[in-house]
């Protein structure tokens, strides 16, 4: 009796996971910085993501809206803001894949220093906080209609702070 209670709730547990539609997603982020240079304490980083997908979890021709996000430090505020979004689309064919290049995003941002403010024998500096906004994360979700069939994001903090915010 505990062998077929078990078996039942196996194969129940397995079927109701077939019969969602997945599909495979692999996100690289890329970038370029340009870094702070003399007496400049201002950095900019661009970045953007190449996205690629696979059409192995889908049965027929779909088209597939992948909604991505950027999340970057608020360096003032000492919180984690929005900094862009968007929406690529993606026609997809069973066992095909596709990729989407995202727009550059930007951050833009002046790390915390110290400026002289008085010279001579005994200097004296005075803290400058940082301010600007600086890369956090991103998280990108898979959507065909209005069913969400994947997601990937660089940690799970930044997944979690995109659920929280969609609430």
């Amino acid at each position: 009796m505990k062998t077929r209670l078990t078996s039942l709730i196996l194969l129940l547990f397995i079927s109701n996971c077939l019969a969602g539609t997945w599909v495979p997603m692999q996100v690289d982020m890329k970038g370029t910085h340009e870094a702070h240079s003399g007496t400049s304490a201002e950095e900019k980083h661009h970045r953007w993501l190449e996205i690629k997908v696979s059409g192995t979890g889908i049965k027929e021709n779909a088209q597939l809206r992948l909604e991505w996000t950027f999340f970057a430090d608020d360096l003032s505020a000492d919180s984690i803001i929005k900094q862009a979004d968007g929406t690529e689309l993606i026609d997809l064919l069973p066992g095909k894949s596709g990729s989407v290049k995202t727009k550059e995003v930007i951050f833009d941002y002046t790390r915390q220093h110290s400026e002289r403010i008085r010279g001579g024998r005994r200097p004296v500096f005075k803290k400058i906080d940082a301010t600007g906004h600086r890369y956090h994360g991103w998280v990108v979700r898979a959507f065909i209609g209005n069913e969400k069939v994947g997601e990937a994001s660089s940690s799970r903090e930044v997944a979690q702070h995109l659920a929280d915010a969609t609430r």
